[in-house]
């Protein structure tokens, strides 16, 4: 038992999740900001997975001087974002079989009649090199899973926890993208969450592949 488990460990630690993120960014100084986070949409507010992926957030910015306000009203930015999986798929995939496809050892045996009349029984074998090659295929099916993250920060120039939301400017936005066989957010969240901040704020436009090691530590 405790050999299989460090097997499955070893699988595990060499898995990456690999992270499709796209980046638009107009900040401009951003350290020794403050930020308020809340959900983009209302179905994933006041709910203790949101708190954890707000600590999550936390501390990313926190690398880059940005940190959490509790309250909207005074706060520098508002952060909204949005998570889950986004329906799934079949990854059907087809693979060669190897094995030998010629040489080896031949085996022979027979009788040989001389011009006496004698018979002689005689047997032996023969060598040459094997050479391998595909000699079939199998084909493997598996339901991968879409996980998404969206992130949008908002200005609020007049800290007003009364001013409308479509009245702020958006100084970011970015998605991260990510397909996988585990049809959970949670366990690949810090993957998502590091990809979509990583060197925050970004160019003003970019969009690249993050990979990350899993477990997401």
């Amino acid at each position: 038992m405790k050999k299989v488990l460090f097997v499955l460990m070893f699988i595990l630690g060499c898995t990456h999740i690999s992270t499709n993120v796209q980046r638009f960014n107009r900040i401009g100084e951003y350290f020794d900001k403050t930020v308020f986070i809340s959900p983009l949409g209302e179905g994933q507010a006041a709910s203790i997975e949101f708190d954890t992926y707000k600590k999550l957030v936390e501390e990313e910015l926190n690398k880059y001087g940005v940190y959490v306000s509790e309250k909207e009203q005074g706060s520098d930015w508002i952060l909204k974002m949005s998570y889950g999986v986004s329906g799934s798929q079949t990854e059907v995939k087809s693979s060669p079989i190897y094995g030998q496809t010629g040489g080896g050892t031949t085996y022979s045996s027979g009788t040989i009649n001389s011009f006496s009349g004698n018979s002689y029984n005689y047997s032996g074998s023969t060598y040459t090199a094997p050479t391998y090659g595909v000699v079939g295929s199998y084909k493997s099916s598996k339901m991968t899973y879409n996980r998404f993250l969206i992130v949008k920060i908002f200005e609020n120039k007049n800290g007003s926890e009364n001013d409308k939301l479509q009245s702020k400017k958006v100084i970011f936005e970015g998605s991260a993208k990510s397909t996988g066989e585990n049809p959970y957010f949670e366990p690949v969240s810090k993957c998502l969450f590091a990809a979509i901040f990583k060197s925050f704020p970004g160019k003003s436009k970019e969009t690249f592949t993050e990979e990350v090691s899993f477990p997401c530590n």
